[in-house]
């Protein structure tokens, strides 16, 4: 059952920021209203799906580590964003670190587990331990998400939901098409190309609200995926974050 409200990670604006980035990243268009684009549709067989879905999985294979720098602004709630941060990753833990531009000084942090997410805000010096079961929802841009539909995004994969077999997919040419998921409560098309997601327009069932994710570049090693830019937007782009990652380093397994 979808909670009255979302889990937030601390006071004003910020909040959203950080929620951006957990709820970061991967795909594209949405449906409903007139600023979603349509996509070139084809007939689709099982083979051309399967094609894409192997193109996925060879770009955002499993990783040892991830470890990366990044800088965000934005503008959220008529305010000014500005932030520098960190963020690693492993198979058993995600963690993310907010810290001043100026003076680098830590802001706060989010720590997820296969059980349970810890949230510290250096400023009030208080640490929150939440069961992640009970972690559900988060804001961005005003606007409420499901935490675990972007969590796989914002450590480099993508949303699980596009991997089902009743999602459906839409071919727009070789390695490429769009994966169309929709639940209860929200409603997202993730568009491919050449086995990288682009884009995701994410409708929120409840409200039609739209929300735009957009991935660019190339930040990720030894042919693994990492984008180098996240922008997170509305349609009209009267707010908008954009995360862009200075260093990144990823380790794979050893063969």
């Amino acid at each position: 059952m979808k909670p009255n409200k979302p889990v937030s990670f601390f006071n004003w604006s910020l909040t959203r920021v950080l929620t951006f980035l957990l709820a970061t990243h991967l795909a594209s268009c949405a449906t409903g209203k007139e600023s979603a684009r349509a996509p070139k549709e084809s007939v689709v067989t099982s083979a051309e799906n399967t094609l894409v879905l192997n193109s996925l999985r060879e770009n955002y294979r499993p990783y040892q580590s991830l470890s990366a720098t990044f800088s965000l602004k934005g503008k959220v709630a008529g305010g000014e964003l500005a932030y520098t941060g960190n963020l690693t990753s492993t198979p058993e833990k995600f963690y993310v670190l907010l810290k001043d531009l100026i003076f680098l000084s830590p802001f706060f942090s989010l720590t997820v587990t296969g059980t349970e997410v810890t949230q510290k805000d250096f400023l009030q010096d208080k640490t929150e331990i939440i069961p992640l079961n009970d972690y559900r929802w988060v804001q961005v841009l005003g606007k409420n998400f499901p935490f675990m539909f972007f969590l796989p995004m914002l450590q480099g994969y993508p949303p699980e939901e596009f991997f089902l077999t009743a999602t459906e997919f839409r071919s727009e040419g070789e390695n490429s098409g769009s994966f169309r998921y929709k639940s209860a409560w929200f409603a997202a098309i993730a568009t491919v190309k050449n086995g990288i997601v682009e884009k995701i327009q994410y409708r929120d069932e409840t409200t039609g609200d739209i929300t735009v994710f957009s991935f660019s570049g190339n930040a990720g090693k030894n042919d693994r995926y990492f984008p180098a830019r996240i922008v997170i937007q509305k349609p009209d782009a009267s707010e908008f974050i954009d995360i862009r990652f200075t260093t990144t380093k990823v380790s794979m397994p050893v063969p």
